[in-house]
């Protein structure tokens, strides 16, 4: 077993000593840059950051009303400076998932108990609804506006306060138990469920992630702030690293801000790997080169077994179009392809796999720079304790939530004599690496008693170049529900198939499942075939929203 030491990371109980600390040891320099929609490079350094946060922090105890208070807002340094100026005042924030209609926002708002809402510009359709479902909310706030009842306003009065008391905070700090935020599940199989995260547990988890991975200089993230892997791994873990942390707001915008800022490391979900991983072979394609990529890509599998690293010159060409220094993407939220993770390496990226579900904070385990495996998701983080019972992942440690608000039933049911029951099927192997091998409640069961992870199979197909996206599921027969056949619905993708009629797509692709038939036992093998027209619906981590579909 390779025995890499843990990196050194400072640990805080609360948001108030991880400002503190931040602004003590990076002070000038360059916490968050992020780009108007023009493309406009905005900075903050950790000084700006801590000052804003205090006055902010300031003005919210004795301007807003007590209780929990929502964030409705794109991702944007206004939005974590908002997060960090809740928390250290006393409020719990929590977090809306924007790409939800507006009747979804109110009543998680309403559900969530809130008493005050900040919003975005892009959001204020959502007001007229959260007073109709809320009586409660006493105080709407606006993002970027001007006006009594906007966020720079708020800010501009709390500077005051601070000056008035000779820039000490002029209230004591909480203990690490405080109910930091409620954070919404995916909900993939499921509608959400409200998710209380204590303070201690969100910091222990960033310091965890920053014990066992090493970042560069500069961090560049797109996941949503209002998931735990955008806000805790993305921003929360980078800042204690002393990055700075590269913003973007929105997808459309995501390769023009992602080159502009040029950065060393960049935070993933799959879908954006496998979209750069797309790019980079068109490109290839258009150049003439896939063949001899493709030879490369056979020489570097075979290197890599003996423990040698090649580092053609083309790499650093297709470095260029993510900025040029980009080396290291470290990705989570579903399950990535080992072929594309594979392959990612051989073109120069160091590619870290984690897994981490929203009730753990969200991190529960993580490849190393130099103890790294794709196929795996790495190492249990030093802070929880795993195990495996009947294959199912249990764990406990100080991150595990505090529970589902206001469900003490929901919560109940999801531990065991203190262990929190993950409902993702694993493995361990002998070097302590974690493979996750399917969801518990996804498994389709057949009548001779097998058992296949829908997981599994997707893997298998992820790697044929006309899929864009798949998802494998059970099909019971019209006159046996138990008779349980394996089937795959396909989203093509449509550069891949544009001149294609649907009768020729599905005649290639059935000869690619053919192929990869061959090589599975029969109960593995797929035996029906449904093209869909469009992407499927999907979480903010980007996994299939897979009751949407069945």
């Amino acid at each position: 077993m390779k025995q890499v030491p843990l990196n050194h990371a400072d640990s805080y109980a609360t948001f108030r000593e991880y400002l503190e600390g931040l602004r003590t040891r990076f002070a000038d320099r360059e916490a968050l840059v992020s780009y108007t929609p023009k493309g406009q490079r905005q900075s903050l350094t950790f000084h700006q950051l801590h000052q804003k946060v205090q006055a902010l922090s300031e003005m919210f105890r004795v301007a807003l009303p007590d209780g929990h208070a929502a964030i409705v807002s794109e991702n944007s340094p206004e939005w974590f400076i908002l997060y960090l100026a809740l928390i250290i005042s006393g409020h719990t924030a929590v977090c809306i998932d924007t790409e939800q209609s507006d009747e979804v926002i109110a009543s998680m708002i309403a559900q969530a108990d809130c008493t005050s809402v900040f919003l975005s510009p892009s959001y204020t359709s959502a007001i007229t609804l959260i007073r109709q479902n809320h009586p409660g909310v006493q105080r709407i706030i606006t993002l970027g506006e001007e006006g009594a009842d906007s966020l720079p306003a708020l800010l501009q009065s709390g500077l005051q306060l601070v000056r008035s008391h000779h820039g000490q905070w002029s209230f004591p700090d909480h203990d690490g138990s405080f109910t930091a935020s409620i954070v919404y599940t995916s909900g993939t199989t499921s509608l959400s469920k409200p998710v209380m995260l204590s303070e201690i547990g969100i910091l222990t988890n960033a310091a965890d992630s920053m014990r066992l991975v090493t970042v560069g200089d500069t961090v560049f993230t797109s996941l949503p702030f209002y998931h735990t892997y955008g806000l805790t791994c993305s921003v929360i873990n980078m800042l204690l690293h002393g990055s700075t942390v590269g913003i973007n707001g929105s997808l459309k915008t995501m390769m023009r801000d992602l080159k502009a800022f040029a950065p060393q490391t960049m935070m993933a979900v799959p879908l954006i790997v496998e979209m750069m991983h797309q790019n980079i072979w068109r490109a290839l394609r258009k150049q003439g080169k896939e063949e001899a990529v493709r030879k490369y890509i056979t020489m570097f599998r075979l290197g890599r077994k003996v423990g040698l690293t090649l580092q053609p010159k083309f790499i650093q060409t297709i470095r260029e179009a993510f900025g040029g220094n980009l080396s290291t993407i470290i990705c989570g939220g579903a399950h990535l392809a080992e072929t594309i993770g594979m392959e990612m390496e051989a073109f120069g990226f160091c590619v870290i796999q984690g897994y981490g579900i929203t009730e753990c904070s969200p991190l529960l385990a993580v490849n190393r720079n130099h103890d790294r495996r794709v196929n795996t998701v790495g190492h249990v983080l030093p802070s929880y304790e795993l195990k495996l019972r009947d294959g199912e992942i249990v764990v406990r440690g100080v991150s595990l939530m505090q529970g589902y608000y206001k469900n003490e039933v929901l919560t109940a049911q999801a531990f065991d004599d203190g262990w929190f029951m993950t409902g993702d099927l694993g493995s361990l192997d002998k070097n302590g690496h974690l493979t996750i091998t399917g969801r518990k409640k996804n498994l389709i069961v057949f009548k001779n008693g097998k058992k296949v992870s829908p997981e599994e199979i997707e893997s298998y197909l992820s790697t044929i170049p006309l899929i864009r996206e798949v998802m494998a599921y059970g099909v019971g027969s019209s006159s046996n529900a138990d008779d349980v056949r394996l089937a795959v619905m396909i989203y093509p993708d449509p550069e891949q198939t544009a001149s294609m009629t649907s009768y020729e797509i599905l005649e290639r692709l059935q000869s690619e499942i053919n192929r990869i038939n061959q090589q599975l036992p029969s109960y593995k093998q797929i035996q029906m075939i449904k093209l869909r027209e469009t992407e499927f619906e999907k979480t903010a981590t980007k996994k299939i929203k897979r009751s949407s579909v069945l």
